[in-house]
Order: C-alpha cells, then structure tokens, then sequence
C-alpha cells in the first residue's frame, strides 16, 4: 500500500497522508526556542550567560548545568571558539542525555549515573 500526499485547497493547504491531516506545523511568529549563546576557552572550558564548566566534554556539561538551572530543554546552544562557530545544538535537552563515545569519536546516550559495574567482585580467599 502507498502513501498518498496532495495539498488539499478547502483544507488550507494541510498536507494530507492517507485520509489523516497532518498536525499543523508552528509558525516562526508563534513559537521559536531560544538560543543561548556560548564560549569556549582551551579544550575543557564553556561559557554561557552565568555560568563557566570546566569537564573532558564541556558542552554537554554546560547544557546539563543549564537544565539544572530550569532553563527550557527545547533551548538551542550556538558555541563559538573565538569569533567562529564552532558548535550548534539543536536542543540542549537532547545534549544532556549524551556522553563522549569511549574512542572520543562520537557520542552516544549516557549511562545513568550510580548504575553498579558489570564486573563481579571477588572475594578473598579464607585462610
């Protein structure tokens, strides 16, 4: 079975998939996410309104730190290097859930924190 996409004129050009209206997308005039704007210093330093972190991976630190101080998840971040973009987030949100990949090529989802080690203790020989 294929999907079937036409522009419906009685319908103000709502874009229909099947028989089902799609939901109707946010004009930029009603609603755009903020974007802070951040710097970094050296490898392991971010800066962003109040707040400098210092960590191995300092943007994400940085939108952990903002959440923490109730800062909207849907907020994007621009980070500069100087005067260069060198970084966007699109959801500082998405970015706390994430942590540096162990070959420090990539990130993937953080584990949880407390979360014991999969390695069995063992015990001391009696004697």
């Amino acid at each position: 079975m294929h999907e079937i996409r036409r522009s419906c004129p009685q319908r103000n050009n709502i874009e229909i998939a099947g028989l089902v209206p799609a939901a109707p997308k946010p004009s930029s005039a009603s609603y755009a996410p903020a974007t802070v704007t951040a710097h970094l210093q050296g490898d392991d330093t971010c800066s962003a309104l109040d707040l400098t972190v210092q960590s191995s991976s300092p943007v994400i630190a940085l939108c952990r730190k903002l959440i923490e101080r109730a800062h909207d998840r849907a907020t994007g971040l621009e980070v500069y290097r100087g005067k260069t973009l060198a970084l966007r987030v699109r959801s500082i949100g998405q970015a706390a859930r994430l942590e540096a990949n162990g070959d420090g090529t990539g990130f993937r989802p953080a584990t949880k924190a407390g979360r014991a080690s999969l390695v069995r203790q063992n015990r001391r020989a009696a004697g």
